[in-house]
């Protein structure tokens, strides 16, 4: 009896449900794994596209209550263009080009309003520079306001992009 073809298999049944068992067990593991190692991923993301935003947010945020011209290289006005500046080629890479246009944006207006605000300080401004200058002061107003809208599509966890 021992040496039927049925007894051979019947032998071989608990083996195979063990063998199938750690094999479930193992992809369950291995997919906890993945989906844990793709939340640090989205976590990890989330932190470096925060810290822009909150650069970007600061740099208006003081553009629009102090202007733009930087005294000297010291202070939280410097460093806040500093930190900004320092942003602008890696947000192509963490946001996309959408982003990456609209801080060079940002930093284009800002460099044309210092120069309107360092020849107002030099003589009168012409009629059509002084429209230009509050535009873009109402621009930076109205940035500082609007920054977080630009942004939420890649800081909303729950629609991630």
């Amino acid at each position: 009896m021992k040496d039927t073809l049925c007894f051979q298999v019947a032998q071989g049944v608990p083996a195979a449900l063990v063998a199938l068992t750690v094999g479930i067990a193992g992809a369950f593991i291995a997919w906890r794994q993945y989906a844990t190692a793709r939340a640090k991923l989205k976590l990890d993301l989330f932190e470096r596209r925060y810290e822009i935003f909150m650069a970007v947010w600061t740099h208006l945020s003081f553009i629009k209550e102090h202007g733009c011209e930087l005294m000297n290289e010291s202070g939280p006005k410097y460093e806040a263009f500093k930190e900004f500046r320092n942003n602008i080629p890696q947000s192509g890479f963490l946001f996309g080009r959408d982003i990456e246009r609209y801080l060079s944006e940002i930093n284009q207006n800002q460099m044309d309003l210092w120069g309107l605000e360092i020849h107002s300080g030099l003589r009168a401004l012409s009629p059509s520079e002084s429209v230009k200058k509050s535009e873009l002061t109402a621009w930076f107003d109205r940035e500082s306001r609007y920054a977080k809208v630009r942004f939420k599509p890649y800081l909303d966890l729950r629609k991630w992009k």
